[in-house]
């Protein structure tokens, strides 16, 4: 019975007004109807989730973790997740708060991370949102590419 498997975009970011703004958002981009959002406030409860619950119902589409999380394991966070097999042909992307400064931005984003900056603003979030799903088509067109020529 794979017709109960919904794909989602895994959050993992413990402040509730960005999760509340990209929820809201998503549903207002009309995404909420084709990919769910499942949000865990921590790492560990990631961890724990991808463990218990993921080869049951969900298939990941992508991932987005915040660099600052409160338990300090940001960019940690985002190189485990990376590693799982599960979540192996998944874009990891850490998102941070606009108030990170540029230095700091900058040397993120010069790492082997995929960086977005979280948005300021509506129009922001739109943007947003719409370089996730262009993200997801790129990944998805190269995995039929894959598939015919293997």
């Amino acid at each position: 019975m794979n017709a109960a498997i919904q794909p989602i975009l895994l959050v993992v970011d413990d402040n509730l007004a960005d999760i509340a703004l990209l929820e809201t958002a998503w549903m207002h981009a009309g995404h909420d109807k084709t990919i769910g959002i499942f949000v865990c406030n921590s790492y560990d409860e990631a961890m724990v989730w991808l463990r218990d619950d993921i080869p049951h119902s969900y298939v990941i589409s992508g991932v987005l973790v915040d660099l600052m999380l409160r338990d300090g394991v940001g960019t940690a966070a985002v190189n485990r997740l990376s590693a799982l097999p599960i979540l192996k042909d998944v874009p990891v992307i850490s998102w941070i708060g606009s108030e990170i400064g540029q230095t700091v931005t900058e040397s993120i984003t010069s790492s082997s991370i995929r960086v977005w900056e979280k948005p300021r603003n509506w129009l922001g979030w739109s943007d947003f949102i719409r370089r996730f799903h262009q993200l997801l088509d790129v990944r998805s067109k190269s995995s039929r590419t894959r598939l015919t020529t293997a």
